[in-house]
């Protein structure tokens, strides 16, 4: 489970208790600069399906971007456990409570990689005018979706701590 958010994040040490705020941190600024740089293709996608007279896209790819913010916003602002025992008591976290936090941060951090994938090959998709576009932008919304619900989760998770 660490390897899979190692590959994520190179300064990661699984929530040592030394540094659980730093990993703490280190999870939600890349999950901040992955959302942004989606938000941004996101962006340039829906200006080609608006150019393109395709306003069913376009308006898709605009739910698209508010979930983007919305999670994006979460994301940088999220109430953690920066202020309860987690992060400042060793007896608190069990290894299977942060092999379970481990668990979430992996499944979040791989379902944002794939999603940002997503939306490069969409605006790849609506610039050599493809068919199928609506229905993967609401793939598209739908997987982030479903990531910022497993953020939301792991955010009560560490705050359930003690």
């Amino acid at each position: 489970m660490t390897a899979r958010v190692g590959f994520f994040l190179a300064r990661y040490n699984a929530y040592r208790f030394d540094s659980r705020k730093e990993d703490d941190a280190s999870i939600r600024k890349w999950l901040a600069t992955k959302l942004e740089t989606a938000r941004s293709r996101a962006t340039g996608a829906m200006r080609l399906a608006s150019s393109k007279d395709d306003a069913e896209t376009a308006t898709l790819i605009n739910e698209i971007i508010d979930e983007l913010d919305l999670f994006k916003n979460d994301a940088l602002l999220a109430e953690t456990g920066a202020r309860g025992k987690f992060f400042s008591s060793k007896s608190t976290a069990t290894v299977g409570s942060l092999n379970k936090l481990i668990e979430y941060d992996a499944k979040i951090l791989e379902r944002v990689e794939k999603g940002a994938r997503a939306i490069e090959a969409l605006e790849e998709a609506i610039a050599s005018d493809e068919s199928g576009a609506a229905k993967g932008a609401t793939k598209i919304r739908v997987a982030f979706s479903s990531a910022h619900a497993d953020f939301r989760e792991r955010v009560k998770y560490v705050r359930g701590f003690g």
